[in-house]
Parts: C-alpha cells; structure tokens; sequence
C-alpha cells in the first residue's frame, strides 16, 4: 500500500514506518483517524533512550522498531533477566545489521 505523508510518498506502510520511526500500526492508526500527515511528529510522550549506540524516542518505540511488543525493552532493562537482554542484544544486532549500520 503507497502511502503519503508531508507530501512524502513512501513505497509501504513498513517503509514509512521505518523511515519515520513509528510502528505500522501508528501510520494505520493515523490513516483511520485522518490524522496521517502528523504521524512521526514530536510526541509529547516518552524520553529517548539509548541502546548500543542507536538512539530511540523512547522504550516504547525501542520496543516496537526491535520487533518486540511495546513494554519489552523496559521489563527487559528492569527485570534483570539474562534471556531477556540476550534476546534484546540479538535483535538490536539484526536491527544494525538491517540497516547497514556497523556493529
């Protein structure tokens, strides 16, 4: 599905998602709210958060951009679990790593 955002024309709803930093449901939620042209826009919500040299609006959007659902990178930082930080390690690696971006 093409998709125009600020007069940007984005091939899929993915790559919108990808380029904007929001996740496909922002970009489907804001297509049905009418609001498409403020998706990826300042929110008033979250702090940034840094992991592994990529910088994120928040763990929720960290979360959601890694694959996870969108508490899995706060449960993962403040459980202390070793399989829940091995798996945010793996998937931030696949992110670089999709991206073209180095380790």
């Amino acid at each position: 599905m093409i998709v125009k955002i600020r007069d940007k024309t984005y091939d899929s709803v993915k790559h919108a998602s990808a380029c904007l930093g929001v996740s496909k449901f922002s970009i489907y939620a804001a297509l049905n709210r009418g609001t498409i042209d403020r998706v990826g826009l300042v929110s008033a919500k979250g702090k940034p958060i840094l992991l592994d040299g990529l910088k994120f609006k928040s763990m929720c959007n960290a979360s959601i951009q890694l694959g996870f659902n969108r508490s899995f990178v706060r449960w993962a930082i403040t459980s202390g679990s070793q399989k829940a930080n091995e798996r945010l390690n793996k998937a931030i690696v696949r992110y670089k790593q999709d991206r073209g971006i180095a380790a």
